[in-house]
């Protein structure tokens, strides 16, 4: 097993947002960050796969005047995909890569311009969002101690 330090600082180490709009307002949920701490990451854990005890819940709560039933949506704002793993973004931490899911379990896609690949759910018919999504680490290939 390799012990790793991650502290995960969203929209600034790992470069995730939320599609900002004027007039829209996020009563709760951001901004967040999620710190793993020291973690292991076993040999014997198969690329791939999540890495155990990290995923993390969250909810974004707020409104948007005059966006009606329109996408909410988050995804990378310049990370680089992991090849053949749907919706995982690589750290910056070798072997140890970064996914965002909805409620559903459906993996957020797209980097830069979020689209509805990458959507937490809509906005309601007065404007107003509640949804909520996980994030997880998940192992790309061999892991190695960070910087």
């Amino acid at each position: 097993m390799f012990w790793i330090e991650a502290l995960v600082v969203l929209a600034v180490v790992m470069g995730w947002s939320a599609s900002a709009r004027a007039g829209c307002s996020s009563t709760s949920g951001l901004p967040m960050v999620i710190n793993y701490g020291s973690m292991a990451v076993s040999n014997a854990l198969a690329v791939g796969a999540v890495v155990p005890g990290t995923e993390r819940p969250f909810r974004l709560v707020g409104t948007c005047t005059g966006l009606y039933n329109i996408d909410v949506v988050a995804c990378p704002a310049s990370a680089q995909a992991v090849s053949g793993m749907t919706g995982v973004y690589q750290t910056g931490l070798a072997g140890v890569g970064m996914r965002m899911r909805a409620q559903d379990g459906t993996p957020l896609v797209g980097v830069g311009t979020c689209a509805t690949t990458s959507s937490l759910g809509k906005t309601s018919a007065t404007g107003a969002y509640d949804v909520s999504g996980s994030f997880e680490l998940v192992k790309t290939g061999v892991v190695r101690l960070g910087p």
